[in-house]
């Protein structure tokens, strides 16, 4: 029994040392799988949109100044309002521009992001 068992455990470390004394080979595969899914792309903005508002900024007068009212002057209220009215003019179009589909001439053909 006793030398059964040593012959078992001799086994068993030769194989032991065996099996971990060789390299794998290692083998690498490469699959390509197309995937069908929509892709999102660069629209580029209408020119309109992408550069600032070029209206001038109003002027803000002392409290104590004669011709002022709410801070303003009158001249620089309706600077105020039309730099206000710019700004939502601006805002509506760029959600509209948002909104709407993409098209060619938006992302000038490339459908690369940028």
């Amino acid at each position: 029994m006793r030398t059964a068992l040593a012959l078992l455990l001799i086994l068993v470390t030769a194989l032991s040392l065996a099996a971990c004394s060789g390299t794998p080979e290692i083998r690498e595969r490469v699959r390509t799988v197309e995937v069908k899914v929509p892709v999102p792309t660069y629209r580029a903005p209408p020119p309109e949109l992408a550069t600032p508002p070029a209206l001038a900024a109003p002027r803000f007068v002392p409290p104590s100044d004669a011709q002022a009212s709410s801070a303003l002057t009158p001249q620089g209220e309706a600077v105020l309002r039309a730099l206000i009215g710019e700004l939502l003019a601006r805002e509506r179009a760029w959600r509209e521009w948002a909104r709407g589909p993409p098209d060619e001439s938006d992302n000038g053909g490339s459908g690369e992001g940028g």
